[in-house]
C-alpha cells in the first residue's frame, strides 16, 4: 500500500509521501503444531517427564518450527483461558526453532490445559498449540509424617521390626 499525506491549505491543496511508509499487516502468525514441555530442570518429580514440580515459576520449550514467528513476536502461555506467562521472541530463538519461558509464580495445584500462541507486533494473534500432557502438577510443600509404628518412643523393640510411616501424600521411591 502506498500512502500519502494530503492537506489543504489557504493557496490550495498539497500532498506528501508518507516515509516510512504505512503498512496494514493482517496475517497471524502460523499455528503452533509443537507442544509447550516443562524443562527437565523445572521437572522435580519421579521422572524427568512426569510434568511434577515443586518450582512454582517453572520454565517450559516453545517450539517454534513451522509457526513462521520472526523476533519480536510475543509467546503468551495459558493454563486454560488464564495467561502464565509471556516472552517476547530473539532472533537467537527463531535461529534455535524454539524458546524458553518462565512463567508468573504459580500456586501449588493441577495444570490441564497448559498451551500457547503466537502474538505479532501488529495484535495479530496465531490459533493456540495443543496443551501438554500429562497435566502439570505443582506441589511445593513438605511432606508430612502423619503416622508411625511402632510408636515414637517406643520401648523394646527388637530386630526384625517393621518401621511404618504414613505421610500425608504419595512418596516417591
Amino acid at each position: 500500500i502506498t500512502s500519502s499525506l494530503v492537506f489543504g491549505t489557504d493557496r490550495g491543496i498539497a500532498s506528501a509521501a508518507l516515509s516510512p511508509q504505512l503498512v496494514i499487516d493482517t496475517t497471524a502468525p502460523g499455528t503452533p503444531s509443537g507442544l509447550p514441555d516443562l524443562t527437565a530442570a523445572s521437572d522435580t518429580g519421579a521422572s524427568s517427564t512426569d510434568n511434577v514440580t515443586n518450582d512454582t515459576p517453572p520454565t517450559f520449550t516453545i517450539p517454534l518450527t513451522g509457526t513462521g514467528a520472526v523476533a519480536g513476536d510475543v509467546v503468551e502461555l495459558y493454563n486454560g483461558t488464564t495467561l502464565i506467562g509471556t516472552y517476547t521472541l530473539t532472533s537467537g530463538d527463531i535461529s534455535g526453532n524454539a524458546a524458553s519461558l518462565t512463567t508468573n509464580i504459580l500456586a501449588d495445584g493441577t495444570y490441564s490445559d497448559v498451551k500457547f500462541r503466537l502474538v505479532d507486533p501488529a495484535g495479530n494473534t496465531s490459533a493456540f498449540s495443543g496443551s501438554h500432557a500429562p497435566a502439570m502438577v505443582i506441589d511445593s510443600s513438605v511432606p508430612t509424617l502423619t503416622t508411625l509404628s511402632p510408636a515414637d518412643n517406643a520401648t523394646n523393640i527388637g530386630p526384625p521390626s517393621t518401621l511404618v510411616m504414613t505421610f500425608n501424600e504419595a512418596m516417591a521411591k
